[in-house]
């Protein structure tokens, strides 16, 4: 789980494989907590169900749990549903791991690629990939489908509110590039121009409408968190979601780039996935997202992003990590003027 943070928050490699995690994963809490051996028993049997059940109770012990690699094999065949039983919170987080894992070669393939449009190999070469970058999003589906369960059947646990953040924000890795997002909000290679913001622009977010729905959904889910109870990570969560919608919101201010709103408006920060503005949003990118903020809404302008972005942090627990944050994005806004785009 660490690796997988730590990589997510960071855009790096990660440092465990798939392939190596092939040891069973921990079973209930329970049987690491069981002060004797009749205790663990009774929790093997207690624990133990469906056709494994008779072997648990006639023989006293349990069978092996997956490993990791065993869940994910699942995944990918489509059948994890039919060989296991119902995933636990916290193994539904484990399988983020790989699917990471997979989404991060990926990218770095269509990044090392991304000169090579004009030559036919390159072309061949960044078309494969993109149809692995495909199945990746459709084992991200799976998994979503997977972990609807919880969150319909216990809507406020917290395990699963998170596992929901990390799916959002793996899934942006799809549509953006968070490191090209961050160069730009360093000015690096930007010299105010609207043909160099646009040019920028395109390698920053590749599907707009689809990025920012996600960026919205981490936005509300962060919310309904209670202050306490949130993940150590939730403000560098907030982060990514704020300048993914910073970099959209200064595409609309760009004279080149700008087109006509037409459709429903919508608060990206409200609804959820189901909603038909939502769907019609990603589909057609018919609608007008904007961002709630108790009875006011307000349009995706760069600022009104930031300000909104850094009150939410501020209504959290204060946390080193957290204040640096906030003021990471206080500093972005004083150093950038919209006006001069």
């Amino acid at each position: 789980m660490v690796d997988q943070e730590l990589s997510l928050f960071h855009d790096t490699a990660l440092i465990l494989s798939i392939i190596e995690l092939k040891t069973p994963m921990p079973g209930s809490e329970g049987l690491w907590l069981a002060r004797d051996a009749a205790e663990w028993l009774a929790v093997v049997q207690q624990s133990s169900t469906g056709t494994n059940s008779i072997n648990a109770n006639s023989l006293g012990v349990i069978p092996p749990t997956p490993s990791l690699y065993d869940l994910f094999q699942g995944m990918v065949h489509n059948n994890i549903s039919r060989r296991y039983a119902k995933l636990s919170p916290l193994q539904l987080k484990l399988l983020l791991h790989p699917i990471q894992s997979l989404l991060y070669n990926l990218r770095q393939v269509l990044g090392s690629f991304s000169d090579c449009f004009g030559s036919q190999r390159g072309t061949n070469t960044v078309s494969k990939a993109s149809t692995m970058l495909e199945e990746v999003q459709s084992l991200l589906q799976n998994w979503y489908k997977l972990c609807l369960f919880h969150a319909n059947s216990e809507p406020i646990c917290p395990v699963t509110r998170a596992n929901l953040v990390l799916y959002h924000l793996i899934s942006l890795n799809i549509f953006t590039s968070f490191p090209e997002i961050e160069r730009l909000a360093r000015k690096e290679s930007f010299g105010g121009s609207s043909r160099q913001l646009s040019l920028q622009y395109k390698r920053c977010i590749y599907q707009p409408e689809r990025a920012i729905i996600h960026c919205g959904q981490v936005i509300r889910l962060i919310y309904s968190m209670p202050r306490e109870g949130r993940p150590h990570w939730w403000s560098a969560a907030v982060y990514r979601a704020a300048l993914i919608l910073w970099v959209f919101g200064l595409s609309r201010m760009d004279q080149n780039t700008q087109r006509i709103e037409e459709g429903q408006m919508f608060a990206i920060n409200t609804v959820m996935l189901d909603d038909p503005a939502i769907m019609l949003y990603s589909r057609s990118g018919e609608g007008i997202p904007v961002l709630a903020n108790g009875d006011q809404y307000f349009k995706l302008h760069p600022d009104e992003i930031l300000g909104y972005c850094i009150n939410l942090i501020g209504q959290g627990v204060a946390l080193r990590m957290s204040n640096g944050i906030k003021r990471k994005l206080q500093g972005l806004s004083r150093n950038w003027s919209i006006r001069s785009i």
